[in-house]
């Protein structure tokens, strides 16, 4: 398990990234696409018993990254990605979703 977690955030970036490059779809399409896309991420995350804060992290960084790429707005996809990653962490549990709330707020 350590090697899965010690990958998951990068793992995360990059599907976050992958999902948005295969789209051919306008901001609000996109805006939704990131984060059902990191939702998807902590739910697979915690298939796995990988760190959910990891993933959400590097949903969001994704997100980021995939923004400055395709000339979108960071900070819209950076929220839309924290957005599916704390709801899907909701579904998993009260606590699950505080860890990832707390991973991806900014200090």
């Amino acid at each position: 398990m350590a090697q899965v977690g010690g990958d998951l955030g990068a793992a995360a970036k990059g599907a976050i990234i992958g999902a948005w490059r295969g789209t051919n779809e306008t901001s609000a399409e996109a805006v939704e696409t990131i984060r059902a896309a990191a939702g998807g991420v902590v739910k697979g995350a915690s298939e796995v018993a990988g760190n959910l804060g990891t993933a959400a992290k590097g949903a969001v960084q994704g997100a980021i990254s995939g923004a400055k790429e395709l000339g979108m707005d960071a900070t819209k996809a950076a929220s839309a990605a924290a957005t599916g990653a704390v709801k899907a962490a909701g579904e998993i549990g009260s606590g699950v979703a505080k860890q990832v709330r707390n991973a991806v707020t900014v200090e």
